[in-house]
């Protein structure tokens, strides 16, 4: 074999074995990673990414895919997410587990589809469990579940391209992009479904009740804006009230006692009524991931400077916060709660 092509083979050598290093290395960093923490009679299940793997015994993995939203219902955790996969379109993903750690993949939405406009903002796969059944919607497709998620069939009428799905007050609430503004669509059992146009398109929201209130809170771009504005969507009967609440952004919002709480990145709103609101810093030197309310307490998720995040709790909501639990290194981006 002459020299220039011993040369080139090992060349070759080289370049495919650095190829594989960097393939396994990228798809370590990419795995989804779950984190159970047990605080009293509760359970709460993060999701997110870690690019030291498996470093503590209350961490799982998921099957392979992209998740980024968690929640729970009658004893079981469904994970969903979305990724790019172009020029296809998006590929979705979902999958179950019934002690937060140890997962199975669902394969209930679509392989993949092409409507960029909702496919990253929700449509991405959404769950939400009430009336008995799971339902999950993602890339035009709307599924059920009335067994605990062994078997699953279509919902033919359930709304598509949806921002957030909930179950509160006895009811399903979907927010979807629809026109000029959103519609809000509701259902007592998933599969029949009325819906209501309001005036605001929302880019991200999150749902809460209490006080006989639903309160949808998030931000939105106005119609020929460029600045985000945030906005509270109250409805305590058959109609939908918008408050502003810019500047504050509110990305999650919870009801506990008496109180409303919403945050977003950096700041903590709080109301009684759901009508007048009081931002404050939270005094925490955080990015703020979530808040949720679980045994008396509200419990807020964030993460510092150094990527660690901290869970922290307050029972008013507001300062001073005390730090409760410190979770693994990593990219945590989803919370839940559950028994």
């Amino acid at each position: 074999m002459g020299f220039l092509m011993k040369k080139l083979l090992i060349l070759t050598v080289a370049a495919l074995f650095a190829a594989c290093g960097n393939a396994e290395n990228d798809n370590f960093i990419a795995d989804t990673y779950s984190y159970v923490l047990n605080d009293g009679s509760n359970r709460v299940v993060a999701i997110g990414k870690s690019s030291q793997g498996i470093t503590d015994t209350n961490m799982g993995t998921l099957p392979i895919g992209n998740y980024s939203k968690v929640v729970y219902g009658n004893g079981k955790w469904i994970a969903t997410g979305v990724t790019s996969a172009m020029p296809v379109g998006y590929v979705f993903y979902s999958a179950i587990s019934a002690d937060g750690k140890n997962w199975s993949p669902l394969n209930v939405l679509p392989g993949t589809v092409g409507d960029s406009n909702y496919a990253l903002r929700g449509g991405g796969g959404l769950a939400a469990y009430g009336a008995g059944k799971w339902l999950i919607v993602g890339g035009g497709r709307s599924v059920s579940s009335t067994d605990g998620g062994v078997s699953w069939g279509p919902v033919e009428d359930a709304p598509k391209k949806l921002i957030q799905l909930a179950f509160v007050d006895n009811k399903f609430i979907a927010v979807c992009k629809e026109g000029s503004g959103d519609l809000i669509y509701t259902s007592i059992n998933g599969s029949t479904w009325s819906s209501v146009s309001v005036s605001v398109k929302f880019s991200f929201c999150n749902i809460a009740f209490g006080a006989s209130k639903t309160i949808i809170a998030g931000y939105a771009q106005p119609v020929g804006g460029s600045a985000l504005s945030g906005y509270y969507l109250t409805n305590s009967g058959s109609d939908w009230t918008s408050t502003p609440a810019s500047p504050f952004l509110p990305r999650s919002i919870v009801f506990g006692n008496s109180n409303f709480v919403s945050a977003d990145n950096y700041y903590i709103s709080s109301s009684t009524d759901g009508s007048s609101w009081n931002p404050a810093s939270p005094g925490l030197s955080v990015i703020i991931k979530d808040i949720v309310f679980f045994n008396g307490n509200f419990n807020l998720f964030g993460q510092d400077r150094y990527n660690t995040t901290k869970i922290y709790k307050s029972s008013t909501g507001a300062a001073p916060w005390s730090t409760s639990a410190t979770l693994p290194a990593g990219e945590w981006s989803a919370f839940a709660v559950g028994p």
